[in-house]
Formats: C-alpha cells, structure tokens, sequence
C-alpha cells in the first residue's frame, strides 16, 4: 500500500508551463566585456608555447636525483643494490625452484623403479 501526499504535476502539463523550474535559474551575463576569440593556429600555438607542468612524482624524482649527487649517494646506493633485497628473492626463488626440480626427478627414479 502506497500513499501519495505530495503531488507535482508533470513537467510538460499545461499548467507548469508558464512557470519556470524553481531549481533552474536564468543565466544572465553581468560582464560586458567583449570576448576575444582565436583563430584555431593561434590556439594551438598557445597550446604548444605552454610549458607543460610538472608532476608531483616527476618533481620528486628530480630532487631524489638531485640529493643523491649533491650528497655523495649515488655510488654507495648503486653498489648496495647490487645485493639488494630484489635479488636476494629471486636468488632463494630460484634455488627454491631447483630444489623442487631435484626432489621431483627422485621421486620420478623411485616411481620407474618400483614398475
């Protein structure tokens, strides 16, 4: 069971017709300046004389960079990932994979022995 205590009439009927929306309002211009408009090269060359911005990410890859060479960094940082954390996981990746392979091909001879 619905009860309907508000009804509007539709948009389109005869009688909201001469009234405007409540919730749309007239644009109206307050600013009598003229507008310039731009050929469509002029535009573009606007677009293409613009600098372009920097990211946040782009800007602080910049200053790491900058800080590492400004404080001596970068060489002793270039030699410690030699063995850095990356390498190590796939070090134990492999030998981890190795030894898989080497238990599988025993357990394969123990198999064909056995038939």
């Amino acid at each position: 069971l619905c009860l309907l205590t508000h009804l509007e009439p539709h948009p389109s009927s005869p009688a909201t017709q001469d009234k405007p929306h409540p919730s749309i309002t007239p644009v109206t211009q307050t600013d009598k300046r003229p507008v310039k408009r731009t050929s469509g090269a002029e535009a573009l060359l606007q677009v293409l004389n613009k600098k372009p911005k920097m990211s946040t990410l782009e800007k602080s890859r910049l200053d790491w960079m900058k800080y590492k060479k400004d404080e001596g960094f970068e060489e002793e940082l270039t030699f410690h990932t030699k063995d850095g954390y990356l390498e190590k996981q796939e070090f134990l990746q492999r030998t981890d994979q190795r030894q898989f392979e080497q238990e599988r091909d025993e357990r394969l001879k123990r198999f064909k022995r056995l038939y």
